[in-house]
């Protein structure tokens, strides 16, 4: 046994790692029967060290861990057997490491995802479908949001097109106000069958209870733009409007600027296009997002409450919508805050974030942005303490944190503190030193110090 791993390793550092691999393995197996499970463990890795996509020795690799109790390191080399030998079209071989698989990961979303490949390697379109149905279930429940949408494009492209698994994910989604991945399902759900079990209207009964009535109006849109039978540019502009749901601004843009090049006068594309454009620099510019325009937003609320709409100034509409709102309708305080901030009236503005900021959904959100109102209206001592709390004590993301720490910096530097100012601005910088302005007030306030 000796003399076969001296032989081994010899043909190894020669070069020659197919036969090297080969006598690793047959030294392991010998040393398995002998009951030399550590040995053989080591003599397994060393040959997968000469061949790591050999499918079969990731396939005995885990049987000996599985015995010896390593469960989790098993689970891994059965994977690796798995996908090795679906590369390879080996359906039969990778079945024998997907059994061993599902005893060791049943809950875990890849194995079904594996599952579904074999299956569809078979010609198996229902069985990829019924697997991949669990992997996007499993995934959901672990919150491996990640891999939803890869796992939605295979579900469409094995053909299932049953969309009640995803209409009951959905619902349960709403209810943990998960209302972003909801949506997602739902969209996907309609495209999947759109007229299944009347999902349209499901959706855009749906898109009205979360407060987005514009986008259920253009699902509605583009199915009776289908039944007329014009629907290709519905069906992109319809993509381009979720990626903006989603905030996936640029992706959104490349879609309407596609449109642009084959349709220069068509309304929609140019106006979201142009919406777009103003997103992007204001989000540079530390303002809120705009792809909604005012317009689409009083239209929104204005819906939603049961208002008939008028030829007022946007103003005055906005302001005779704020008289129809409930004090605990968060959302559309929030929605209307926003428009009041582009319309540049920021005490109005602040007075709806207040109360938007006791949502879970747009705390932070609201929070920055009446911490903004409070800049835009010099008035420094409310933003600093409203700021320098979240900072404190709210579980923030990277995105939000600079932009809460850089627009205290701002109201720092409006009361004339420069020592804090810079304080803060040097922060955001050492993260990302082209954040915004942030090198611009960094240069200024070492003039002012």
């Amino acid at each position: 046994m000796d003399e076969q791993l001296k032989q081994a390793e010899s043909l190894e550092e020669s070069g020659d790692l197919k036969e090297a691999h080969d006598l690793y393995v047959a030294a392991g197996q010998t040393l398995r029967d002998e009951g030399g499970e550590k040995s053989a463990a080591i003599a397994l890795k060393r040959a997968l060290q000469c061949d790591p996509k050999s499918s079969v020795t990731h396939f005995l690799l885990g049987n000996l861990l599985w015995s010896g109790g390593d469960q989790s390191a098993a689970a891994q080399h059965y994977e690796e057997a798995a996908k090795f030998a679906l590369q390879d079209k080996r359906v039969e071989e990778a079945k024998k490491a997907l059994l061993r698989l599902k005893e060791l990961r049943a809950d875990h979303p890849d194995t079904f995802l594996l599952l579904a490949e074999a299956a569809h390697l078979e010609e198996d379109n229902s069985g990829a479908g019924s697997h991949l149905i669990e992997a996007l279930q499993r995934s959901l429940q672990q919150g491996e949001i990640s891999d939803v949408p890869g796992i939605l494009y295979r579900l469409i492209a094995v053909g299932k097109k049953d969309p009640g698994p995803l209409l009951d994910q959905a619902r349960e989604l709403t209810g943990e106000e998960k209302y972003a991945l909801a949506l997602q399902l739902l969209l996907e759900a309609f495209r999947l069958a759109p007229d299944q079990k009347g999902v349209t209207n499901q959706v855009a009964d749906f898109l009205r209870i979360i407060h987005k009535p514009h986008l259920a109006e253009t699902i509605l849109a583009w199915k009776r733009e289908e039944s007329l039978g014009s629907t290709e540019l519905s069906r992109r502009l319809l993509d381009a409007e979720i990626l903006i749901q989603e905030q996936l601004f640029l992706d959104a843009q490349k879609i309407y600027r596609d449109i642009l090049r084959e349709y220069p006068n068509q309304p929609e594309a140019k106006e979201k296009f142009r919406l777009i454009q103003d997103t992007l620099r204001q989000e540079k510019e530390g303002r809120p997002p705009m792809v909604r325009s005012v317009e689409e937003m009083i239209a929104d609320l204005e819906q939603l409450l049961d208002l008939e709409p008028t030829e007022e100034p946007p103003t005055e509409r906005c302001r005779l919508i704020a008289e129809n709102i409930l004090p605990d309708d968060y959302e559309s305080h929030y929605v209307l805050g926003i428009a009041f901030f582009q319309m540049r009236c920021f005490d109005e503005a602040a007075r709806h974030m207040h109360l938007a900021k006791k949502s879970k959904k747009h705390e932070i959100d609201a929070i920055y942005l009446l911490g903004c109102c409070y800049v835009e209206m010099h008035q420094a001592n409310a933003a600093i303490p409203l700021l320098e709390e979240a900072l404190r004590t709210k579980i923030l993301t990277e995105e939000a944190g600079l932009a809460m720490r850089y627009t205290l910096g701002q109201a720092y530097a409006l009361a004339r503190d420069y020592q804090k100012a810079a304080y803060h601005f040097r922060t955001v910088e050492q993260t990302d030193r082209h954040y915004r302005r942030v090198e611009e007030y960094i240069r200024d306030l070492s003039r002012l110090s």
